[in-house]
């Protein structure tokens, strides 16, 4: 239980891989548990529920509430500015820490939950977990919450961290009253211009491959399926065999029989390419210039090549 706030805090955070951790652990209880007839699947024993009972137990062990019991029990919410109007908390010591803190605001209309605060003297460090590998849109949520925190609570920031479970740590800088008034006010520029792309319609499209290659709609945009930001998520002549991605066909002139159809790269040449179509997504009447193919694959058959469909595949006609 080092100091909260020294170095030798920073340093035991930094060598105690939390997530890693309490997931082994958890493993090992299920497997005692099963050793002893009763049965139990990790689905049973959320790992997002440990971290949750972990982080209770710092801050029983620190000897400090969370933040919202400042508050009476009706009003164990997210903290707005009106409650903290009407109910300010006790002034917290340096030191003390706070986990999961729940902040609101109105304009812009945010809600957050920073995973940890710890108050400071000269300034409050915000802390936010994180698995995976640094990404920039990380840095962005962190300056949200930096200007909530400001914002709703008057306080102001000394220092940011974003901790990865792989155990690398990015530091940002603190926050006060004026950065925190800028940060607001890009982000609702952001929000101003997300609800204006949404009353337009179509909506914009803003190819990319993180964003698209989640997209339910895809098939029907086709900025995603001539943008060379997403070139990595469709199927192309370098493509090889086993890779699952999308695929673009023109059938206009595709020859069909009972299973599926073949394209032919001119008369009198052999088939370059068969696709055998699931019953589930055989047209009645093939009159459709092209076809899309969701998460296919195409492997070589002698001379030709044939798409290989998987449970996940779907395929949409267009004409």
């Amino acid at each position: 239980m080092p100091a909260l706030g020294t170095e030798a805090f920073d340093a035991a955070r930094r060598s105690f891989n939390v997530r890693s951790v309490i997931r082994q652990l958890r493993d090992e209880e299920l497997d005692t548990q099963s050793s002893r007839g009763r049965q139990l699947q990790p689905s049973d024993v959320p790992l997002e529920d440990c971290l949750d009972a972990f982080r209770l137990l710092v801050s029983q062990g620190y000897a400090v509430e969370p933040a919202n019991t400042h508050l009476s029990a009706q009003q164990r919410r997210p903290i707005g500015m009106a409650d903290l109007a009407d109910h300010p908390p006790a002034s917290p010591a340096g030191g003390e820490i706070a986990p999961e803190v729940e902040l609101q605001l109105d304009d812009p209309a945010l809600r957050v939950k920073i995973d940890l605060v710890i108050y400071g003297d000269n300034g409050d460090t915000l802390i936010d977990f994180k698995s995976g590998i640094p990404k920039d849109h990380h840095r962005l949520q962190s300056d949200i919450y930096g200007a909530v925190w400001v914002t709703v609570t008057g306080r102001t920031v000394g220092r940011r961290q974003i901790l990865y479970s792989e155990n690398s740590v990015v530091e940002l800088k603190g926050m006060d009253q004026a950065a925190a008034a800028q940060a607001l006010d890009s982000v609702r520029r952001r929000i101003d211009q997300c609800l204006h792309d949404l009353r337009t319609a179509p909506p914009v499209a803003r190819p990319q491959v993180d964003i698209c290659r989640h997209c339910a709609v895809r098939q029907l945009c086709t900025a995603y399926w001539n943008s060379p930001e997403t070139a990595e998520l469709r199927i192309d002549s370098t493509t090889p065999f086993g890779e699952w991605k999308d695929l673009d066909l023109n059938i206009s002139h595709a020859l069909w029989d009972d299973d599926g159809f073949s394209i032919t790269p001119g008369p009198n040449q052999t088939t370059a390419l068969y696709c055998r179509v699931p019953s589930r997504y055989r047209p009645q009447q093939p009159r459709f210039s092209s076809v899309r193919l969701l998460g296919v694959a195409v492997r070589p058959v002698g001379p030709a090549a044939e798409v290989v469909w998987s449970a996940a595949s779907e395929a949409f006609w267009l004409r």
